[in-house]
């Protein structure tokens, strides 16, 4: 019944820190339970939930706020001559 393993799970958890954030009940059942049997529709509600607090998904992820974007590490070369 659960439409994938870890991706249940993590949603499951993902689910907890939206509920935390936001203050949302925990109804009608266990996150887990809900992303398990109701996999889509649970997507779905957190969609919902998200943008009617104010969050714009046409700007994606910009990663925290006040943070500077960041190069990549420079590593140094591996094989010398």
């Amino acid at each position: 019944m659960c439409s994938g393993g870890w991706q249940c799970l993590l949603s499951c958890v993902y689910r907890k820190k939206l509920r935390s954030k936001f203050g949302l009940p925990k109804e009608p059942c266990a996150d887990c339970c809900v992303h398990c049997c109701f996999g889509p529709l649970a997507l779905c509600q957190e969609y919902v939930e998200l943008k009617h607090s104010g969050l714009d998904h046409s700007k994606g992820w910009v990663g925290p706020p006040n943070c500077p974007p960041t190069a990549p590490p420079q590593f140094p070369p591996l094989m010398y001559r």
